[in-house]
């Protein structure tokens, strides 16, 4: 069988910057993030639904992947679309297959377990810690109008 890569942002996952919080190890680039979004207040209104402009995005992630510290006021809004692109290249099979189940109507919990037991200690990780921050985030629902369905 042949093994397949793992990569996130075009390297492999496996030599990512991984950092243990949690007790989970996780990406650099997230927990910059998350803590970038901290900062800024996660009561933001549509926090994670509100878009920016796509060079405001890509100079924070360019930030965060060459570890350069941001300078200046950085907007709430370019940060969660960046931890959302970060998210998004995640390995192929980490987010896809569990939105895949969510598509499924009347997919069993059994089903559901499946997939979660079968990615790796590193994937099932960031998944979880993940998860534990946008649950977070919908904490803050009254300000932020971020409720766990419209973070899904």
């Amino acid at each position: 069988t042949k093994e397949t890569k793992v990569h996130f942002m075009g390297r492999p996952l496996a030599k990512q910057q991984l950092v243990m919080v949690d007790g989970f190890r996780v990406p650099v680039s997230l927990i910059r993030c998350r803590d970038e979004l901290y900062q800024q207040g996660l009561g933001k209104p549509d926090l994670f639904k509100r878009t920016c402009s796509a060079p405001e995005v890509n100079e924070i992630v360019e930030c965060i992947e060459k570890g350069e510290n941001f300078e200046g006021e950085r907007n709430a809004y370019a940060v969660s679309e960046a931890f959302k692109k970060f998210l998004r290249s995640m390995p192929e099979g980490l987010l896809h297959e569990v939105q895949e189940l969510e598509l499924e109507i009347g997919t069993s919990a059994s089903a559901q377990w499946g997939i979660f037991v079968r990615l790796n200690d590193v994937a099932r990780g960031v998944l979880i810690w993940t998860i534990r921050f946008l649950g977070e985030v919908a904490s803050k629902e009254s300000q932020n109008g971020m409720s766990p369905e419209k973070l899904a």
